[in-house]
């Protein structure tokens, strides 16, 4: 239910009127290295994220504070690169990923996020979203399998070849470097 709680009222908003500027502005507002100046993400949204953030440790005792508030932070995340360009995601998944539907784009965000926080989606959505007995039990043992394999130590990622080279990383816009360079090239 917290997971629940914490996406959809995002999510559901996008269909109210402004609903979609506001998600959008306030996507890109959190994104932006210079918020902290303006403290409108401090003041408004840092309180309910506190909140959240202290529902998951009570809901997940077993888990160090660190990998709760990283497991925040990556729910929150991409739910802002949802609602900052949805027609992004429909066009990088031809159009498969059902954006327009709130329920289940809430249900992807759930289902994805909660097995990494060692349980159940089923455990993270309210009782009257919950899905059939037949899709628990197809879910049930992929969980299992999720977070009996979460213990062992992750391999690396092999490098993503981009137009026959391999991708490097790189300094990306809104870095330190790029913003100091930027901020001297206005003197």
């Amino acid at each position: 239910e917290i997971l629940d709680a914490m996406v959809r009222p995002w999510v559901e908003l996008r269909s109210r009127p402004g609903g979609l500027a506001y998600t959008r502005l306030a996507a890109r507002e959190a994104g932006d290295p210079a918020e902290g100046g303006r403290g409108i993400i401090a003041e408004l949204l840092d309180p309910i994220s506190r909140e959240f953030m202290a529902a998951l440790r009570r809901a997940l005792p077993a888990l160090p504070p660190q990998r709760v508030d990283w497991a925040y932070h990556f729910v929150m995340g991409s739910l802002l690169l949802i609602l900052a360009n949805p027609a992004r995601v429909k066009r990088l998944s031809g159009r498969t990923c059902t954006i327009d539907d709130d329920d289940a784009v809430v249900r992807e965000i759930v289902d994805f996020f909660a097995p990494a926080l060692g349980g159940s989606p089923l455990l993270f959505l309210p009782q009257d979203a919950a899905p059939s007995k037949a899709r628990a039990a197809k879910v049930a043992p992929t969980v299992a399998r999720r977070t009996a394999s979460s213990t062992a130590p992750a391999e690396p990622a092999p490098p993503i070849p981009v137009r026959g080279r391999v991708a490097r990383p790189t300094k990306p816009k809104g870095s330190a470097r790029h913003v100091a360079g930027d901020a001297a090239q206005r003197k």
